[in-house]
């Protein structure tokens, strides 16, 4: 509601001053609205049922998921929201503005993986969308191959998998991700499906990973001073410096996702399946 629809819903002859003045006095101020995916009451039951069946799992447990996603990365594009000193009236400066593109907007569509404090492949698929020929592709590539250092590794970083059937994959409930060529490919690989919920992008720690990406790698996109082109070297050149920047992340960033999951848990089953600050 405005301020002044606030007034008018008071039914008292007073100022918006005034209302102004009294939220204020209750600690009540003007904020951006946090942006959070719609729960009907059906997702939100399915949420806490979800939250409920895993609050006791421990933090060994959660780092048995291999975690995956698809994200887009808009080429040229600062994730972060920003912030400028400027003088009365040097709103529309251009040294004041955040630039967007239209037409020569470049996206990439990117897919990944991680497990505990390890990351699994970078692929980058290119402009578009994924369908379940790519996506096949995808796991094919980076799954596979990603299950297979798991189950290999032995440095004292990483919590071993003493049985392959430890193992969870997490997806998402993408079209992709749900044809019978895909649940086909991964029964005949024994690989163990995570059930996912619609609309709780929040429980899936990869999504704090994708904005880590997209920082970073925006940042390495104006230190070399890249220019912005749909051409085949600079796509290439995009791909190769996400990949450089994935690489980069921290192990520890990561594994502390991991250790996040029981709160997330608690979050959800207090917010009895709503939205919750992560």
């Amino acid at each position: 509601m405005s301020l002044q629809a606030i007034t008018n819903d008071t039914g008292l002859n007073i100022s918006k001053t005034t209302v102004q003045r009294r939220l204020k006095e209750l600690g009540i101020n003007k904020r951006v609205a946090r942006t959070k995916p719609h729960l009907t009451p059906q997702h939100m039951a399915a949420r806490l049922e979800w939250a409920l069946e895993h609050e006791n799992w421990t933090v060994e447990q959660w780092a048995n998921v291999i975690w995956s996603d698809e994200s887009s990365i808009q080429i040229g594009f600062d994730p972060r929201q920003t912030m400028v000193f400027r003088r009365p009236g040097e709103a529309f400066l251009s040294e004041c503005l955040r630039p967007s593109f239209k037409s020569n907007r470049v996206s990439l569509m990117v897919w990944g993986c991680f497990r505990w404090n390890k990351l699994g492949p970078l692929i980058v698929c290119g402009p578009g969308g994924i369908g379940s020929d790519e996506y096949l592709e995808v796991l094919a590539e980076g799954l596979l191959s990603f299950k297979d250092y798991i189950l290999g590794a032995v440095d004292e970083d990483t919590i071993i998998v003493r049985n392959p059937y430890d193992l969870i994959f997490m997806q998402d409930g993408a079209p992709c991700h749900r044809t019978a060529d895909v649940k086909q490919f991964l029964a005949e690989e024994e690989i163990k499906v995570m059930s996912w919920l619609a609309q709780s992008p929040n429980l899936n720690p990869i999504e704090n990973v994708w904005q880590m990406l997209k920082i970073k790698f925006h940042e390495r996109f104006t230190h070399l001073r890249c220019s912005l082109s749909k051409s085949q070297a600079s796509i290439d050149k995009y791909g190769a410096i996400l990949q450089e920047v994935w690489e980069e992340l921290s192990p520890t960033m990561i594994s502390n996702l991991i250790r996040s999951m029981p709160g997330r848990m608690k979050a959800v089953i207090e917010a009895k399946g709503g939205a919750i600050r992560f």
